[in-house]
């Protein structure tokens, strides 16, 4: 769930470039990742189905969503504005598939 407090966040990834990779904001002790459409598809999915790979992650309940059927969610991100993110939470990295 989304914290209704004011969150603190760190980018992530490149940045000599002006297009985040994501953020990560905390949660309760949970981090939560908000990757970017076009950053999830070609580094999260890595030329699989990114539909494939969503029901996957949300089966695992990595994947965070609010509606059922929509896999992204709008956030709005520091520096960004409003932005369609996929969020992962941490619990990725401790996997075993």
């Amino acid at each position: 769930m989304l914290s209704t407090q004011a969150e603190t966040h760190k980018p992530i990834g490149n940045t000599a470039v002006d297009i985040p990779l994501g953020k990560v904001f905390e949660d309760g002790g949970t981090s939560k990742f908000y990757v970017l459409p076009k950053v999830f598809e070609q580094e999260v999915c890595n030329g699989l189905d990114k539909d494939t790979v969503c029901a996957l992650l949300l089966k695992k309940n990595v994947l965070y969503r609010k509606d059922e059927g929509r896999y992204q969610l709008k956030v709005r991100l520091p520096g960004v504005g409003h932005a369609w993110t996929y969020c992962i939470t941490d619990e990725i990295f401790s996997l075993d598939v």
